[in-house]
């Protein structure tokens, strides 16, 4: 579900980056991580699982907040990426 987040920003990131990525986030005590079994077919598949904790939801929309008020700047001032 993050995976698909991350990608409807236009972000494509290798598996190995991802996880990188969300073992930051969670060395930062933005997010919880735990591995968890699920059955795929008949095979047991061990995955790993995320939650994001108030710390992180707290950054999360600080993060927003602010590239959503560097967009109407932009827009606001004629900004270009030329």
């Amino acid at each position: 579900m993050i995976r698909e987040a991350i990608a409807g920003y236009g972000v494509r990131r290798s598996a190995a980056a991802f996880y990188q990525m969300m073992a930051r986030l969670e060395r930062d005590g933005l997010i919880d991580g735990w591995y968890e079994q699920i059955k795929v077919g008949d095979q047991a598949v061990t995955e790993r699982r995320y939650r994001i904790k108030p710390a992180g939801a707290k950054r999360w929309t600080e993060a927003r907040a602010f590239y959503e008020s560097v967009s109407v700047a932009s827009v606001r001032e004629g900004w270009s990426n030329a």
